[in-house]
């Protein structure tokens, strides 16, 4: 009986831990609307005791793989019935959250590593993600209410919002500079990331100029040490330049 009552006391333990660990965050909900969002980042780095971690894939996957589920994402900004004003606004407040999180996340320990490693890197995919649904939204919202879509000023401002979001992606290349900050899973996981997003950038936003990008990939081949980051650099800058040559040849013929 004695056994028992042990085994009774221990499992109601176990259940109250768990619910403590996800109590507070609304992980059965299918789809989080903004508010959602903005309340689950302030409970996690404003919420989360001294000397506890933050959610993690180790430690509580559930509730980190809700924060990053893509697909939850683009069923809000993948919806054509919705409008696209409301579907823009949501993306730049997600880009908000995601702004916060990944500032929370990219804390160091007394080594200078990322204490939260493949967190970090899996919310750059997130934020990459999330960037380029809300920069392209920008721009169709801009052609959709120009009385003139194709005005110079209406193509300038475009022009404007791509270079910005090629800029920010660029600085997801000089991040590499922590590369002794990242574990080895973590480099590896970082070189899929950079190859993924990067190649949907270059696809979605073209006509762009990716000559300082590729200026920035050149400097850190230079630096860093990792084969697999070194592929993924190498690829996506052969990409730079095949459009590039395609853009050369475009404007020769036109003229």
């Amino acid at each position: 009986m004695k056994h028992l009552l042990k085994t009774v006391i221990l499992l109601l333990l176990i259940s109250s831990c768990k619910k403590e660990t996800s109590g507070d965050y609304p992980v059965d909900k299918s789809v989080w609307d903004i508010t959602d969002y903005e309340n689950v980042a302030q409970e996690i780095l404003y919420g989360t005791p001294d000397g506890e971690k933050f959610p993690t894939m180790a430690d509580n996957p559930e509730v980190f793989s809700k924060l990053i589920d893509k697909n939850n994402v683009t069923q809000v900004l993948d919806d054509e019935s919705l409008g696209l004003n409301y579907r823009q606004e949501y993306s730049e407040k997600l880009f908000a959250v995601w702004r916060n999180l990944i500032e929370g996340y990219s804390i160091k320990d007394r080594q200078d590593k990322f204490i939260y490693p493949i967190e970090v890197v899996k919310l750059r995919d997130w934020g990459y993600f999330i960037q380029i649904k809300y920069f392209k939204l920008g721009n169709d919202a801009i052609r959709k209410d120009a009385v003139d879509p194709q005005d110079s000023n209406v193509q300038r401002v475009i022009g404007e919002n791509k270079q910005t979001i090629i800029d920010n992606f660029e600085s997801g290349i000089s991040f590499l500079t922590e590369e002794d900050a990242l574990t080895n899973e973590a480099l590896e996981e970082y070189s899929i990331v950079l190859k993924n997003n990067y190649t949907t950038l270059i696809e979605t936003f073209t006509g762009a100029n990716y000559s300082e990008m590729k200026e920035t990939i050149d400097d850190i081949l230079k630096k860093i040490k990792s084969d697999s980051i070194k592929k993924s650099l190498n690829e996506i800058k052969t990409l730079i330049e095949s459009k590039q040559t395609a853009d050369s040849t475009s404007v020769e013929e036109a003229s």
